[in-house]
C-alpha cells in the first residue's frame, strides 16, 4: 500500500500537464480483458496497476492487495491538501461523500463533483465540458467511479486531456465514502469481502461472482 500512495504522489507533483491514472485490478477486470480490446487498451495506458482481489494476489505472486477502497483512503491519510473531484455515483451518495470525506480528511477539499446520466461518455461535448470543470476548479485528484470497463476506458480517453495530474478509476468508492459502508474488516482479511457483498446484492453481484468462478 505504501508503495501504492508513494507513487500516487509523485504523479501529483510532478504534474506533466496530463493527467495520468491507476489501474485496480480484480477478477472481473481480468475476464474482461480478454474479450474487450478498448479494456485492454485502457490497461496498457495505466501508469501502474495494483491488485485489488485476493484471485489476483494469488495468481499473480502479488506481496499484497491493494483495493481501491483501501487506495483511496491511504491517499487522503497521509495529510497532503488535496483538491479532488468526484465523478461518478448517484447524486445523494455523491453530495453525501463530499461532507463525510471533508469531515473526515480536513486536508481534502472537493473541488466539486457529477453524477453523469447514463451514456454520458459517448457525447464528446458533454465529456469535454466536464473536463473544462475539473480542470477550472484545479482538481488534483479524479475519483472515476464509474464501474468497469466504462471507467477505465472514460481515464483512457481523456486523461491526455485533463491537467488534473492523477485519475483513479474507483467502482463503489463514491458510495462507500459517501455512508453505503464496506465489507467488515474480517471478512475482508479472510479474503471473504465478494461473499458479504454478494449477499447484500445477489441480484447484481452473483451472475458476476458465477461467471468469475467459471473462468479461474
Amino acid at each position: 500500500m505504501r508503495e501504492a500512495v508513494t507513487r500516487c504522489l509523485r504523479i501529483i507533483d510532478e504534474r506533466r500537464g496530463a493527467g495520468r491514472y491507476v489501474t485496480t485490478m480484480n477478477l472481473q477486470h481480468l475476464r474482461t480483458l480478454q474479450t474487450s480490446p478498448q479494456f485492454l487498451q485502457a490497461y496498457r495506458g495505466a501508469d501502474f496497476v495494483v491488485a485489488d482481489g485476493w484471485p489476483i494476489r494469488w495468481l499473480f505472486n502479488c506481496p499484497e492487495r491493494v483495493a481501491g477502497s483501501d487506495l483511496v483512503p491511504a491517499l487522503f491519510d497521509t495529510g497532503r491538501r488535496l483538491r479532488v473531484f468526484l465523478l461518478g455515483a448517484e447524486y445523494g451518495r455523491n453530495k453525501a461523500a463530499t461532507f463525510s470525506v471533508e469531515e473526515r480528511w480536513p486536508n481534502v477539499i472537493i473541488s466539486g463533483g457529477c453524477s453523469p446520466a447514463p451514456g454520458f461518455e459517448h457525447d464528446d461535448q458533454i465529456c469535454l465540458e466536464l473536463c473544462r470543470e475539473i480542470d477550472a476548479l484545479r482538481s488534483d485528484v479524479v475519483l472515476v467511479a464509474l464501474g468497469a470497463p466504462r471507467q477505465e476506458i472514460w481515464c483512457q480517453r481523456w486523461a491526455p486531456l485533463l491537467k488534473a495530474p492523477l485519475l483513479v478509476p474507483c467502482g463503489s468508492v463514491i458510495d462507500q465514502l459517501g455512508g453505503a459502508g464496506r465489507a467488515p474488516a474480517w471478512a475482508q482479511r479472510y479474503g471473504l469481502e465478494w461473499a458479504y457483498r454478494m449477499v447484500r446484492e445477489p441480484v447484481r453481484l452473483a451472475p458476476r461472482y458465477w461467471q468469475d468462478a467459471k473462468f479461474l
